[in-house]
């Protein structure tokens, strides 16, 4: 049984001191709080994995693209505790945003005598970012180029594939079924007016700059991650809902008891949530990478419009006219 909690933004995935909690609680039959203090914080709590990332980009004079070469060295700490999954991402999730026909990627985590390394908001993928987009602003001074139009040329796009994740061993192929980014990096040019201001900071001892950069992050996992919804019609008219997705203080409650809402068309007052107790609510996969509102909330979505389905077919039958 869950209760509120504060915010996860990763160090919540890994079990790595709660386990002391854990055993006192049992020994003792009492409640039990571990509170660190600024410096225990440091070296009992996460650390992000520190990394050197080396990339080399192979591009033809007139700005595309042809070959990415990007090898990371990680320090996991003590343990291997996401020594794996977590440094690999400052290639997985960055590289295909820019897709070429060479691609290579290396990655090798070390084991140090220092805090212990986990998940942290981002999850890997802000090392490879802060490399990649640092190297097209590079890319593009070299050329003469705009770095705008360098990324446009060459940004992922509708329809493309995403071949590493292939490589990583995703059976389901990653088709861009839908993709905005062009359209989000002309309307911010657009917003912050990129064509007057780029490369002109003004004369004078005060100079003001414009920079733009792109990033590219999962929320949830095909075929992996999936999450669970109960919906129950009340007596009174109101639903309760039972979902296993917990809230990290992200305000999912909220946002799944506003999910079915709109899908059934009552205000969210009328509904009430229980989540995280796994006497009554069904499984869900975890909440993290950002992927409750899409994973669960899916979920939430189906379960509420199947409700409604069922209410206007009793209501039809009851008045002798059709479902719609």
């Amino acid at each position: 049984i869950k209760p509120r909690i504060g915010g996860g933004f990763g160090n919540k995935q890994g079990t790595f001191m709660e386990d002391l909690v854990s055993v006192l609680a049992l020994r003792t039959r009492r409640p039990v709080k571990l509170i660190f203090d600024r410096s225990e914080e440091f070296h009992q709590g996460y650390m992000r994995h520190p990394a050197i990332v080396r990339l080399k980009t192979g591009v033809k004079k007139d700005g595309t693209i042809i070959a990415q070469k990007m090898d990371v060295l990680a320090d996991t700490g003590a343990y291997g505790d996401h020594a794996l999954t977590l440094p690999t991402s400052a290639g997985r999730k960055i590289l295909p945003m820019y897709p070429a026909e060479h691609v290579q990627f290396e990655c090798h985590t070390v084991y140090t005598n220092l805090p212990v390394c986990g998940a942290f908001r981002g999850y890997g993928a802000t090392k490879g970012t802060f490399a990649v987009e640092s190297q097209m602003d590079e890319i593009a001074r070299a050329l003469n180029m705009d770095p705008l139009q360098l990324r446009l040329k060459n940004c992922i796009k509708q329809g493309d594939v995403d071949r590493l994740a292939a490589e990583f061993g995703e059976k389901i192929p990653r088709v861009m079924h839908t993709c905005g980014l062009t359209e989000c990096m002309q309307r911010g040019a657009e917003a912050i007016g990129w064509k007057e201001k780029h490369g002109k900071p003004g004369d004078g001892l005060v100079k003001r700059g414009v920079g733009m950069a792109c990033s590219m992050q999962g929320s949830g996992i095909a075929g992996v991650d999936w999450g669970g919804a109960t919906l129950k019609l009340n007596d009174d008219g109101t639903f309760s809902l039972f979902v296993g997705a917990t809230d990290l203080g992200t305000g999912s409650d909220t946002v799944l008891v506003q999910i079915a809402a709109e899908a059934l068309g009552v205000p969210p007052e009328d509904i009430s949530i229980l989540s995280s107790d796994t006497d009554l609510t069904p499984f869900d996969v975890g909440a993290y990478a950002s992927s409750t509102t899409y994973v669960s909330g899916g979920a939430v979505k189906k379960a509420a419009e199947q409700m409604l389905a069922a209410i206007l077919d009793i209501a039809a039958r009851m008045l002798g006219e059709q479902p719609e």
